[in-house]
């Protein structure tokens, strides 16, 4: 009975060993979509184009936009309603879905959506 309850003991301990190893390696294989992508709709700095994305964090984020909007480089990312600026992990991860951000290349600023008034 003894050599039957360490024989499980040891088969438990590899088996536990095996799954957590097993699960790293699947978290590591997964796209990033997978881990908890959120959407967000990013416009550019005239409002002419949109886009639907889809990101786990800013880092995410930065590199799908520069992607989808062919840039080299992000100055930076803002809310489109009021300009404020997406700079930090921990701000990012307190937006809601589909939150309205415009993206900012070199040179660009953020500016108020003209609302035109019907005569």
């Amino acid at each position: 009975m003894d050599n039957a309850k360490k024989s499980l003991d040891v088969f438990s301990t590899s088996l536990s060993k095996c799954i957590s190893a097993c699960g790293s390696m699947t978290q590591q294989l997964l796209p990033r979509w997978t881990q908890h992508a959120r959407p967000f709709r990013v416009i550019d700095s005239d409002r002419s184009i949109k886009k639907g994305i889809m990101a786990s964090d800013l880092r995410d984020l930065r590199n799908k936009v520069m992607d989808v909007f062919h840039m080299h480089c992000v100055s930076a990312l803002v809310l489109d309603e009021d300009g404020t600026g997406v700079d930090t992990e921990d701000f990012f991860q307190t937006l809601k879905d589909n939150t309205d951000l415009m993206v900012l290349g070199k040179g660009q600023k953020w500016a108020p959506q003209q609302v035109s008034v019907l005569n």
